[in-house]
């Protein structure tokens, strides 16, 4: 039982060592530099969805004038 309670007690010291290194500005800017890496995350994320999305749009008007062109083409035969 006295082993037990002893080494809680060490355990509790040593932490509260630890803690000693730290101060309450070093934690806080350690969370804001967190939030604006995920706001910079955030960002390049939908710049590539947005990208993506461009270039699927892309090849959608491609395609769509590539079908008009061939549906004139074969208008153009049948009137020959």
């Amino acid at each position: 039982m006295e082993d037990e309670f002893f080494v809680d007690n060490m355990i509790i010291y040593i932490e509260k060592k630890i803690a000693e290194n730290f101060n309450i500005d070093s934690i806080i800017n350690e969370f804001k530099n967190m939030m604006e890496e995920r706001q910079f995350f955030k960002c390049v994320i939908c710049f590539i969805i947005t990208t993506i999305l461009n270039y699927v749009f892309i090849l959608i008007v491609l395609i769509t004038t590539i079908q008009y062109i061939n549906f004139e083409c074969i208008l153009a035969l049948h009137k020959y």
